[in-house]
């Protein structure tokens, strides 16, 4: 591997860490053994600051730039966000609804007619008459009905949690412990 900067972190197809690289797995690391590493990291991925901090733990993770972009809400270095798994319930679907309009009549014609649904709206009780017909409407008006709460439900999700990942590859990632120390500008 060409000479890295201390910090660095690279994707590495292998299933081990190079020399002078450590995986990020969130291991806790020694400061007395990687003082350098130590000024750079911090304890902004974990560790006690007095005797160990953390590498940053990226297994089942996609780095995203730190910041905020226009439009976007601050990210800051080291948080870690979102989940592999979420459960949708009614509260996070917009509102909607449907307008269902029938009628306790009953049909009396004899022969069905395929004819265009009143202005009303309103549809008269389904007759055995066809298959392919079987709507009928009196012409007139009729008063609304409520449906039976039993009869129509609604059930979002079930409460169950679904997967949320994009398609994706495992790899590891690593961060150089060793190489060249990443001056400022």
């Amino acid at each position: 591997m060409s000479e890295a900067f201390i910090g660095e972190i690279r994707l590495f197809a292998g299933n081990y860490e190079p020399q002078d690289w450590a995986l990020c797995n969130g291991q806790l690391l020694s400061i007395q053994q990687n003082q350098v590493l130590f000024t750079l990291l911090g304890t902004t991925y974990g560790g006690d600051g007095v005797n160990t901090f953390a590498l940053p733990d990226m297994r089942g993770r996609v780095p995203v730039g730190a910041g905020a972009g226009p439009g976007l809400t601050q990210r800051n270095l080291g948080q870690a966000m979102g989940s592999a798994q979420t459960t949708i319930g009614v509260q996070h679907m917009p509102a909607h609804s449907h307008t269902f309009y029938a009628s306790t009549q009953l049909a009396d014609a004899a022969s069905p007619v395929d004819t265009q649904a009143p202005a009303s709206r309103t549809l008269g009780v389904f007759t055995a008459q066809s298959s392919t017909k079987g709507l009928y409407s009196n012409g007139g008006t009729n008063p609304n009905v409520t449906l039976n709460s039993a009869a129509v439900s609604v059930a979002p999700g079930g409460g169950q949690p679904h997967a949320n990942l994009m398609g994706s590859m495992a790899l590891n990632y690593i961060i150089a412990l060793a190489g060249i120390y990443p001056s400022q500008q």
